[in-house]
């Protein structure tokens, strides 16, 4: 069986195998579940959304809750905090937090960069410059390096602001459904 797990309004259901890593609509919500291959002991089984709601995903069926069994709660997501996820506005203010974000972080691996690319620079230099080459051509060698340095460095403050927390939403590359 595979697992029907939408974080939007936290319900959680058993379908069918043949729609495991299918997108569906949540039954309640209507919002975009992806359906895992893990199993939770809750009855469902997913049929076709109906044609007059225009929409092509399947829609899982809704499950009755008995006296005895629990209500859908929240559990650990095996879809992994993307499955939580829908898009928010883009505003100023988010703008301006992703922006701090990302330039406070690429001046601090600038300044780490300088201090590598010295360092590495210096070594080379000091080498070529024992060997007895002229100082024109030392700096015609260790500029390209010091630029391939920069390049190489400059992906970490991307990488370091993604899926970073920024309270109210937080950046993360996502599958296109």
């Amino acid at each position: 069986m595979a697992l029907f797990q939408c974080e939007g309004c936290n319900i959680t259901k058993e379908v069918s195998e043949k729609f495991a890593g299918k997108m569906v609509k949540c039954p309640n919500c209507k919002g975009p579940v992806r359906i895992s291959d893990m199993a939770v002991p809750v009855e469902a089984t997913p049929v076709e959304e109906p044609e007059s709601s225009g929409g092509s995903m399947p829609i899982a069926e809704k499950s009755p809750i008995t006296p005895d069994s629990e209500p859908p709660h929240p559990r650990p997501s095996a879809l992994g905090s993307a499955a939580a996820a829908r898009e928010v506005p883009v505003t100023w203010g988010r703008v301006v937090r992703v922006w701090w974000a990302y330039l406070w972080r690429s001046i601090l691996v600038a300044i780490g960069a300088t201090v590598i690319g010295m360092v590495v620079g210096g070594v080379i230099g000091m080498g070529l410059g024992i060997v007895g080459i002229s100082p024109e051509m030392i700096a015609m060698i260790t500029t390209p390096i010091g630029l391939i340095i920069g390049i190489i460095v400059s992906i970490f403050p991307i990488k370091m602001i993604l899926n970073k927390d920024f309270g109210d939403f937080r950046l993360a590359l996502m599958e296109r459904l």
